[in-house]
């Protein structure tokens, strides 16, 4: 497949040169969503530059930042003497492409089955953080989690999702950062941002039995008892019993029959970055 360089995009109409970088963010996004969604599939050759860049209204500058960061995200393949071509993102790809796919995505079933994905990763992930937690943790380091722990408690009480989601965020960030360990940061961070968008996409996502604070207590008196061993079973447990209730939320998109949100729910994240894991 090869795209007709004559056609005109509707992109945003100021002038490329006064605003750069937000024009290129524009074309990044637009050609990753394109990519996602399909109508772009894998083997795609795209126009030249000059083709391409006046089909979008931009300059070559702009859109060869653009397609160097859609190289970087495994979206593109830009060979000298080839051209520009649509790589096999499902292939090439990496965790940061999850969330946009989840928005862009053509495929309910796919998506539902991506999202299933990431439960058991997410599981071993943490399990490791909060053995890394015991081993490693200072007293300085428990309030954090504390203070989480009571908004999760008051979340859960109140059936405030998206509070829980934005607690629970904090929970595992402080877990994480008690770790001193920059590998497990390295590690978690990823899953945990993706499960958050996740939740801020689809908060039906997010449930509420076995109890998120009861778990989070448990954990917190085996970590401050150095009880590692009871500390790995705890969140094993939990996250067994939580990913049963999840498997059944999304057997419904996994069967064909729920219709695809297609209007992302956001969740208000109070200048929060991390995410949830739950």
């Amino acid at each position: 497949m090869t795209l007709d360089p004559s056609r005109k995009e509707a992109l945003p109409s100021a002038a490329p040169e006064e605003r750069p970088q937000a024009r290129m963010e524009e074309l990044y996004a637009e050609f990753r969503t394109r990519i996602l969604s399909d109508e772009w599939p894998a083997g795609t050759r795209l126009p030249g530059e000059r083709e391409l860049a006046e089909r979008f209204n931009t300059n070559r500058n702009t859109l060869r930042e653009a397609l160097r960061r859609l190289e970087q995200s495994g979206l593109l393949s830009v060979r000298h003497g080839q051209g520009v071509t649509v790589s096999d993102f499902r292939r090439t790809g990496g965790l940061d492409l999850v969330a946009p796919f989840l928005a862009a995505g053509s495929n309910l079933r796919e998506k539902a089955e991506l999202m299933l994905n990431v439960l058991e990763p997410r599981k071993r992930v943490l399990e490791y953080a909060v053995e890394r937690f015991v081993e490693r943790f200072d007293a300085a380091d428990l309030k954090p989690v504390e203070d989480a722990l009571r908004d999760v408690r008051a979340a859960e009480l109140a059936r405030d999702s998206r509070g829980l989601i934005i607690a629970e965020a904090r929970m595992y960030d402080a877990l994480v950062e008690g770790t001193h360990d920059q590998i497990v940061r390295w590690l978690s961070r990823p899953l945990l941002d993706l499960t958050h968008e996740i939740h801020e996409r689809w908060p039906t996502l997010v449930v509420f039995e076995p109890s998120l604070s009861s778990f989070a207590s448990r954990l917190l008196a085996a970590s401050v008892a150095r009880d590692r061993a009871q500390a790995v079973q705890l969140m094993r447990a939990h996250y067994d019993a939580v990913d049963v209730n999840v498997r059944a939320l999304l057997a419904p998109f996994l069967a064909g029959e729920a219709a695809d949100p297609t209007e992302p729910q956001r969740a208000p994240t109070a200048g929060r970055r991390r995410g949830a894991a739950r």
